[in-house]
């Protein structure tokens, strides 16, 4: 695509690849560019006689040559080049440039009623006592100065990292509580060792729609991951203000990494795991916002596949599929067929995974789409895949191929179909990215080789 003179643009991004060529083959050099945004940039050279400069200076080629040839045609000017998975990335920033604290992980994003809003724990460096929470929202296009809006200070002198920011904007509001398994008991929670279906079985438009719901910011305080507790902060006004942090029940943790899902009858259902007693993946579930709470026993043993941080994929026929990450260098899978009160066996799908985050979505079309580093060791390339029934995978996007960390993505769908993506980019900024799920052109993996 023909994008204009290229002295009356402004190429987009700090980081661009000159050189010269003769690109229309008339004897003179011209400037090519290659640039951030993924385009080829062309600036046709006016001269009309090429000129070389030697140490004694400059001197004519041309005017030596009584009989020069004359040039060759001109070709068309050329198309842009672009890889397909390229077209489907609109845009790619960092939410900030100037960094508030030398470290950055986890980060997460929501769409509120006021557009979009992101987290992470930031400080010296992970599990230092000066970890907090912090936040951004996005005005006008723009992503404002991040601020600490959680932290773990207990006392002058007491204070625990943070960890693993969870944001979450609930759509329905609760249905009227109803007796039966799961729903809740005095101290604000339940175990359900022995879970059975929900006895009035949710469905499409059980819900009632209210807006503004509080906006939730799950995250977790402690000294380590097997000895942390869940906290939880909510906001009214999409993230400007937020109330005094709240620990969640003894037993209950909250989303550990990636967003909750809220069923059709409002209950928000939360992907969970812990570590204290090897890794092992739970489910909990909140009927009234999160202000009680039920669990589920571990889905797995923690031995003969050590599981955490599941996310989740929504199947057509209702049925619930759950992945993530392990210590057997492949991304896990579980599914549940009654709403998330009881999961089937845990299982390794086809996709690497080097012990490291991973996110997905449901797509409006129906398809599934998972973030996640395709290595078996490392945290480099960061790349997307997409499927029509959460087995069979295929390459759409590979997000970050440098050397370097580029890890514990996010992901949502937004109210205009865009895909949006954070990511820790080298522990030092977090990456924002919106694809256009439509123009990625996915192919096969074949033998779990990542296709060129």
């Amino acid at each position: 695509k023909d994008m204009g003179p290229l002295d009356t643009r402004k190429i987009e991004g700090h980081d661009t690849s000159p050189t010269t060529v003769d690109w229309n083959n008339d004897g003179v050099p011209d400037l090519l560019v290659g640039a951030e945004d993924g385009r080829f940039y062309y600036l046709r050279n006016s001269r009309v006689i090429a000129t070389v400069v030697q140490a004694a200076g400059a001197k004519d080629i041309g005017a030596k040559d009584e009989n020069p040839k004359p040039p060759s045609p001109q070709p068309s000017p050329p198309k842009t080049v672009e890889r397909g998975q390229d077209k489907a990335v609109l845009k790619s920033e960092f939410i900030y440039e100037t960094a508030p604290t030398p470290s950055c992980h986890a980060s997460t994003i929501v769409e509120t009623k006021d557009g979009l809003v992101a987290a992470w724990f930031g400080g010296t460096y992970e599990k230092h006592p000066d970890v907090g929470i912090w936040f951004s929202r996005q005005v006008e296009g723009k992503w404002s100065t991040p601020v600490e809006v959680a932290n773990g200070v207990e006392s002058p002198e007491k204070r625990y990292p943070c960890w693993n920011p969870i944001l979450f904007q609930p759509a329905l509001s609760p249905s009227p509580r109803r007796g039966g398994p799961g729903r809740g008991a005095d101290d604000g929670t339940k175990r359900d060792d022995k879970s059975s279906p929900l006895p009035n079985p949710p469905h499409p438009g059980e819900g009632v729609k209210q807006q503004p719901l509080p906006l939730m910011l799950f995250y977790k305080a402690g000294p380590s991951p097997d000895t942390w507790w869940g906290m939880l902060i909510t906001s009214d006004d999409a993230g400007r203000t937020w109330s005094k942090p709240r620990r969640l029940p003894d037993g209950i943790l909250g989303p550990i990494k990636n967003k909750p899902i809220q069923l059709p009858n409002g209950d928000i259902l939360c992907g969970t795991s812990s570590e204290h007693d090897g890794w092992r993946v739970h489910f909990e579930r909140s009927s009234d916002l999160g202000q009680t709470w039920t669990a589920t026993a571990p889905v797995n043993d923690g031995k003969q596949i050590g599981a955490i941080q599941p996310s989740f994929l929504v199947h057509k026929d209702g049925r619930l599929q759950a992945v993530g990450r392990t210590q057997q260098k492949q991304v896990f899978e579980v599914s549940s067929s009654d709403g998330g009160q009881t999961w089937g066996p845990l299982t390794l799908t086809s996709l690497p995974n080097p012990n490291a985050g991973t996110d997905s979505v449901t797509l409006a079309d129906g398809r599934h789409l998972i973030v996640y580093n395709h290595t078996p060791k490392g945290r480099s390339p960061l790349n997307v895949a997409v499927s029509t029934d959460g087995k069979d995978w295929q390459a759409a996007l590979v997000l970050e191929r440098d050397p370097g960390e580029y890890s514990y993505p996010a992901v949502i769908q937004t109210s205009d179909g865009q895909v949006h993506i954070t990511y820790t980019w080298k522990r030092q900024r977090v990456k924002h990215v919106i694809v256009d799920s439509s123009l990625l052109a996915p192919k096969p993996i074949v033998d779990g080789k990542w296709p060129e």
